[in-house]
């Protein structure tokens, strides 16, 4: 048996052309599959990845409007007395009797309509022509600068505000990623 080793190890003949082209083949097979596998991979890794940010998105902006609107009193749904198609407010008292006004403005297109918060003490620092001081409902870095929060319609009845089609949308492309139809919000009223 050691002698049959022996005369493998001095036999130094090579693979032949056609195992080592079926070896590069199977290599090219191999790697071309991997190279379309991947960027697939990704794809879908980053849709659901955006997935989970618009849920969070928009569970925070829900959030954020219940908490600012949750213990409001004396609110109205205002109109600025220019285009009416820019933006409007609603205008509600705190707890503490300081007055807030949450913005509603479409930026560029209809489309496109960003929920601004602006803190009681400089309202009277500006008007429905300056959003000096407010701020987006979900800021930038919350929102991933990939993302941002629309909404349809606003109303105002009985004590309750709706936002009516409130989505996440990606800020680069008209795709919906997460919608909440009707979000309401029970506020309190003088009567109370």
């Amino acid at each position: 048996m050691l002698k049959k080793v022996g005369r493998k190890i001095k036999n130094r003949a090579g693979f032949s052309l056609a195992e080592v082209l079926m070896v590069v083949l199977i290599l090219l097979m191999v790697s071309s599959i991997v190279a379309v596998g991947i960027p697939a991979a990704v794809r879908a890794y980053d849709k659901v990845v955006d997935s989970a940010n618009a849920q969070v998105l928009l569970s925070t902006a829900m959030a954020r409007l219940r908490d600012e609107l949750g213990k409001a009193t004396d609110v109205k749904l205002e109109q600025p007395s220019g285009d009416p198609a820019i933006y409007k407010a609603i205008s509600y008292y705190t707890p503490d009797s300081n007055q807030s006004l949450i913005y509603l403005k479409a930026e560029g297109t209809p489309e496109y309509k960003v929920i601004y918060v602006q803190p009681y003490n400089n309202i009277e620092d500006s008007g429905f022509d300056k959003l000096l001081y407010a701020a987006p409902l979900v800021s930038d870095s919350a929102s991933g600068k990939k993302l941002y929060v629309t909404y349809d319609s606003v109303s105002y009845s009985e004590g309750v505000v709706t936002f009516h089609g409130l989505v996440v949308k990606y800020k680069t492309k008209d795709q919906e990623l997460t919608e909440v139809t009707d979000y309401k919000i029970r506020v309190l009223t003088d009567e109370e």
